[in-house]
């Protein structure tokens, strides 16, 4: 004899994806959605790599080294991890 085993899992659909924009959002800009979260996110990495990469290649080290660099500084190692800073913050950038 078998036994069928059912399984329910319930999902909202569709995600949170979009938002109703920076002036209509409730929240801080949005970010309770996934997409302007990921936006900031790139927004925020590109803009830490390039003033690290204008900074350091004076020095001559490569673009894949401040990339490296700008990964430490941003990761749990670096800024928002060593110096403590605000948990808002850090809740609202990088989970």
């Amino acid at each position: 004899m078998s036994h069928n085993l059912t399984r329910v899992e319930c999902i909202a659909l569709p995600p949170n994806v979009h938002s109703q924009g920076i002036m209509l959002s409730e929240d801080l800009f949005g970010m309770k959605f996934s997409l302007p979260m990921l936006e900031m996110q790139m927004a925020i990495i590109f803009i830490v790599t390039q003033v690290v990469y204008s900074i350091l290649k004076k020095f001559q080290i490569s673009n894949f080294n401040c990339q490296i660099l700008t990964g430490i500084l941003l990761g749990h190692l670096g800024l928002l991890g060593f110096l403590g800073t605000d948990k808002k913050f850090k809740d609202c950038t990088f989970l």
